[in-house]
């Protein structure tokens, strides 16, 4: 009873990371294509030279928020059996061959795929929810793992909020005066 209570709080703790990495990379892309508008701004009217002493750091900026959480893919014969369990119980429900034209359904088989390729247990254990799939009991080596993938995905989500960019987007009108006058001090002439 204890693991399920346990289950039930990483499952909607990792479900809400989801939804707000997929929100700070949205918001980080606004932020970003503003506050790359704002510095060349700034460049032209303070002839400051941002750009020419900077351009590789904005190109790592930009690359860092193109990739996806990495999921710890730690896997032994216990967990993989697991996978491959989960994974059949749902393929038998999803499946197009057995579906049909369920395009609902097969999402969701395309999901499971997924899941099961990148040794996504917490996806995996979700989808079980939706379908009314029992989730057997887990070791705790496959909780731990659960927990370091939803701390490697807030980790990401810190790191997207800890870019410039996204600092100065969030940024009161009298924080973006301090970030505007330590970016002047830093690259006048």
């Amino acid at each position: 009873m204890k693991t399920t209570k346990k289950l039930k709080k990483l499952s909607l703790q990792y479900q809400y990371l989801l939804v707000d990495l997929e929100d700070v990379k949205e918001e980080l892309t606004l932020y970003q294509q503003q506050f790359n508008e704002y510095l060349i701004s700034l460049d032209k009217t303070f002839n400051l030279q941002i750009f020419s002493n900077n351009t590789k750091k904005e190109k790592k900026v930009k690359k860092s928020c193109e990739n996806d959480v990495k999921i710890d893919k730690k896997c032994d014969s216990k967990q993989d059996q697991l996978f491959r369990d989960l994974y059949n119980q749902i393929a038998v429900q999803t499946h197009p061959d057995k579906t049909g034209d369920d395009e609902e359904r097969s999402s969701l088989f395309r999901k499971a795929t997924r899941a099961k390729n990148d040794n996504d247990l917490m996806t995996m254990i979700n989808m079980c929810g939706t379908l009314d799939i029992e989730v057997p009991n887990l070791s705790q080596e496959q909780i731990e793992i659960i927990e370091k993938n939803i701390k490697q995905l807030q980790s990401k989500i810190n790191s997207y909020k800890n870019a410039d960019a996204y600092v100065w987007g969030v940024a009161d009108e009298k924080k973006r005066e301090m970030i505007e006058r330590a970016i002047i001090n830093r690259y006048k002439k």
